[in-house]
C-alpha cells in the first residue's frame, strides 16, 4: 500500500509541476482548508486521495470522486490556508509498476 502511494505521488508530483506556471497565470481560489475540503465533499464528491509535499514543505493534496469524474488538486500551507492549483475530470489512479520494470 505505501509503495502504491508512493509511485502515485511521484506521478502526481510530476503532473503538477508541469501544470503549475499555467495555473500560475489564472488567479488561485484560496481558502481555509478544511472548508475547501468539505465544499469538494459536498459539492462533487471528492474525497482525499493522494498527497505529498512540495519544495517548498506545503502539502499537496489531490481530491477525486468515487468515479473519477472530477479531481482537485491543493497545496496547503502549515498555516491551514489551502490553495487550488488544478482541476480536472477523467481521474484515474493507476498501479506503480513492480520494482525493476523499465516501462
Amino acid at each position: 500500500m505505501r509503495c502504491e502511494r508512493v509511485g502515485h505521488v511521484k506521478t502526481l508530483a510530476a503532473l503538477l509541476l508541469l501544470a503549475t506556471p499555467a495555473v500560475a497565470q489564472q488567479q488561485q481560489a484560496c481558502g481555509n482548508y478544511v472548508e475547501m475540503a468539505k465544499n469538494l465533499k459536498d459539492k462533487f464528491s471528492e474525497q482525499r486521495v493522494a498527497m505529498g509535499l512540495n519544495q517548498k514543505g506545503d502539502a499537496v493534496v489531490i481530491f477525486a470522486s468515487p468515479n473519477g469524474a472530477t479531481w482537485s488538486a491543493l497545496t496547503v500551507q502549515p498555516t491551514g490556508t489551502a490553495c487550488m492549483v488544478g482541476a480536472g475530470s477523467q481521474w484515474e489512479t493507476i498501479a506503480p509498476k513492480p520494482q525493476g520494470d523499465p516501462t
